[in-house]
C-alpha cells in the first residue's frame, strides 16, 4: 500500500479501500443472483403464457378426444353392418333382423346368440340361448363412449359390458308405419320378423340401416324427439329418458350413420331430423324400400 503524507490524505485512503472492496462485493452477489433465478416481474409473464396456451390448446385436445370417440364408434357400427352382410349371405339375402318375432318386440338383434356371432357382439356365453334371454349386454369397447345413458344411469360407467338397447339402434322405418299395411309390425297381419331384403332396398348408399341411438330401434318419426344425451354424472329425473326409436345425436351435435351399402359417416341433426327434412328427403333417407313400395302419406 503507498504511503501519503498527511493526516487526512493518509486517513482517506484507509477509509475508501474498504468502501471499494464492499461496492464489488456487492456486485457479485446482484449479478449471482441474477444469473440463477427469475424476478417477479417475469415469473409472472411466463405463467401468463402458459395460460395462454393451455386456453388455446385444451379445446383443440377436447375436439381431438371427441373426434376419436366418434371414429371409435362409427367403426362399430360398420362392423354390425358388416356381420349383417354376412347374415344376408346366409338367410337368403334378408339382413340381420331387428326384431326377431312381431309377437314379442323385446327379442332384438343383441339377445340372440345367433345374431351376436354374426354382428360380432361379444361375450358369447354358451349358457346364452336362441331363441333370446333377454341379455343385450356387450363389451364396453363396443358401446360408444358418449352413450352415457347405457353407461352410467344403467351401468356402473366402468363395466366391463353394457347394454346395447341404449347405444345404436337399427333402422326399422316401414315397420312402424300403417303406411306399408304388409310390413307393419303392429298391424293385423304383421310380418314373422322385422328385417329387410337386400334385393328390396332401394339406393341402398343413401338408406340409413344403423345410427347413434337411444333404442334399439330408430324410424323416422322418431328422429326429432333427441333433447341431450343422459350427463356422465347421471341423477335420477333427468328431463330426458329414452323415448322408444330415437336416434341420439351425441357427436358434435349430430350422429354417427351407417348405410345399407356398409358405408357410415358423421351427419348434423339437420341431414336426419325429419322438421328439417322435405318429405321426398325423408322417404329418401328413412325409408330404405321407398320406391320399390311407394309410401301413400
Amino acid at each position: 500500500m503507498a504511503v501519503y503524507r498527511g493526516e487526512y490524505g493518509s486517513r482517506s485512503k484507509e477509509v475508501a479501500a474498504p468502501i471499494a472492496a464492499q461496492a464489488t462485493a456487492e456486485d457479485f452477489v446482484m449479478r449471482s443472483s441474477r444469473a440463477g433465478g427469475f424476478t417477479l416481474v417475469e415469473l409472472l409473464v411466463v405463467i401468463g403464457i402458459i395460460a395462454v396456451l393451455i386456453s388455446i390448446l385444451l379445446p383443440v385436445m377436447n375436439r381431438a378426444r371427441e373426434q376419436a370417440r366418434s371414429v371409435a364408434c362409427l367403426s362399430n357400427l360398420r362392423q354390425f353392418q358388416m356381420g349383417s352382410f354376412n347374415y344376408a349371405n346366409d338367410n337368403r339375402g334378408f339382413f340381420a333382423p331387428i326384431i326377431l318375432k312381431t309377437t314379442d318386440l323385446n327379442t332384438d338383434f343383441a339377445t340372440s346368440l345367433t345374431l351376436r356371432k354374426y354382428l360380432g357382439l361379444f361375450p358369447q356365453p354358451a349358457s346364452l340361448p336362441d331363441p333370446p334371454a333377454y341379455d343385450s349386454m356387450i363389451n364396453s369397447s363396443q358401446i360408444c363412449a358418449n352413450a352415457y345413458y347405457a353407461r352410467y344411469a344403467l351401468g356402473n360407467g366402468v363395466g366391463p359390458t353394457f347394454t346395447m338397447r341404449y347405444t345404436y339402434g337399427m333402422n326399422y322405418s316401414e315397420f312402424a308405419d300403417p303406411a306399408y299395411p304388409s310390413l307393419w309390425a303392429s298391424g293385423p297381419t304383421p310380418p314373422p320378423n322385422v328385417q329387410y331384403r337386400a334385393t328390396r332396398v332401394k339406393n341402398s348408399a343413401k338408406k340409413i340401416a344403423w345410427a347413434d341411438a337411444l333404442s334399439f330401434k330408430i324410424r323416422a318419426a322418431a328422429s326429432s324427439k333427441f333433447i341431450a344425451e343422459a350427463p356422465s354424472s347421471y341423477v335420477a329425473g333427468f328431463p330426458q329418458l329414452p323415448s322408444n326409436d330415437m336416434i341420439s345425436y351425441r357427436h358434435f351435435g349430430g350422429a354417427n350413420v351407417v348405410f345399407f351399402d356398409g358405408h357410415g359417416e358423421w351427419m348434423p341433426r339437420k341431414a336426419v331430423d325429419i322438421t328439417y327434412l322435405s318429405p321426398r328427403q325423408v322417404n329418401d333417407l328413412w325409408y330404405p324400400y321407398y320406391g320399390v313400395i311407394q309410401n301413400t302419406k
